[in-house]
């Protein structure tokens, strides 16, 4: 298993994401236009209501990786939840 692993979340780290779950081109796209979303999206506005008082000068995003495998267990895709998952919306229970 090849583990994406970069020093920050990137157009790039987007793309190989969804190379890597080998993702139809549908879904590509929605997460490239959220992305082009986020790089558009400006910075908050410290002395607006919603921002007064929250401190982003101290968020660090060091070392966030976009995407990390998820452990093996009960509650992955090998595990009971992933037929829970496909039920859902078909009122399967």
């Amino acid at each position: 298993m090849t583990t994406i692993a970069t020093d920050a979340i990137t157009r790039d780290a987007v793309e190989r994401l969804s190379a890597r779950g080998n993702e139809p081109e549908w879904l590509l796209k929605r997460r490239l236009e959220a992305w082009r979303l986020f790089e558009e999206a400006p910075m908050p506005d410290p002395l607006s209501e919603e921002w007064k008082h929250t401190d982003a000068t101290r968020l660090s995003l060091d070392g966030l990786l976009p995407f990390a495998p998820a452990p093996v267990g009960p509650y992955t895709e090998r595990g009971p939840l992933r037929g829970v998952l496909r039920g859902v919306g078909r009122g399967v229970s």
